[in-house]
């Protein structure tokens, strides 16, 4: 068998992560279901999944790094069901038991039923940019994604910028009826020109002359069920907030809301 990390073409001290990136990067290329009639590629993946099994099972690279110090890799050694690590049955199926690592790896995976051999499809991610209000409100949205499918989805209340949305089974599809992927659904929120969030509350500053702030006035804010009039008091002052009980995000599932708070500004009285 060639050197595992040569044939994946990664590093020595590359991390399980790095392995499987390789993997799946290579596996797509090489994958018998797409080159049915093509025996030189076949061979190919065939070391391409030999060198993988070895690197991602933790057993089995350590077994490999004794033999290669000992000169003795090549010689061949077996392994059974139990030394493969999960993440190997998890993109393909399980398998016979005691499968040899020189042997027909490609045609052995094609396990008990005869079905041919299957990867897991990969993650999809994919953004999407939603106005403050709408995050805020909850919302849906029809997008395209990179695999030509168009989905309907839903965007919930309270939603945060930055926030991921998984659904699954939307991702790329697998290879040999594998199950698809998943897709990640990254969400933007787009600032708003007034409000902001703090949590489940909703804050923004409203400036105010020192005139209307002395004689006290009614005033009109934006907020996240419309606008809305507010009374400032008489002798209002440049900090003063005035709150609107149950005027910020729901967070929890018994309905309770936040709050908004309007943050005065108010200029100074010209002399």
């Amino acid at each position: 068998m060639k050197d595992p990390f040569e044939v994946l073409g990664v590093e020595r001290d590359s991390t399980k992560r790095e392995i499987k990136a390789a993997y799946r990067k290579l596996a797509k290329e090489f994958h018998p279901d797409l080159h049915p009639d093509n025996a030189e590629l076949a061979e190919r993946f065939k070391e391409i999944t030999a060198a993988y099994e070895t690197l991602s099972n933790d057993s089995l690279r350590k077994r490999y790094g004794e033999a290669r110090a000992r000169g003795t890799w090549g010689a061949g050694f077996a392994f059974g069901e139990s030394d493969r690590e999960p993440e190997f049955d998890e993109m393909f199926g399980a398998g016979d038991r005691d499968t040899d690592l020189h042997g027909d790896i490609a045609g052995n995976r094609r396990g008990r039923g005869g079905t041919s051999m299957w990867m897991a499809g990969e993650n999809l991610f994919h953004e999407i940019t939603v106005s403050f209000l709408e995050a805020a409100r909850g919302t849906r949205k029809e997008i395209k994604l990179p695999t030509s499918v168009t989905l309907d989805v839903e965007i919930p209340p309270a939603t945060d910028d930055g926030a991921i949305l998984s659904f699954p089974g939307w991702g790329f599809p697998g290879y040999g009826g594998g199950a698809p992927g998943n897709l990640n659904l990254q969400v933007k929120v787009a600032p708003h020109p007034v409000l902001k969030r703090q949590g489940a509350d909703i804050v923004m500053t409203l400036a105010l002359d020192a005139r209307r702030a002395a004689n006290g006035t009614i005033v009109t804010v934006p907020t996240l069920a419309g606008e809305q009039k507010l009374r400032v008091r008489k002798g209002a002052k440049d900090g003063d907030v005035l709150h609107i009980k149950g005027g910020g995000l729901r967070l929890t599932p018994d309905g309770q809301r936040g709050d908004q708070h309007v943050i005065l500004s108010v200029a100074p009285a010209r002399v």
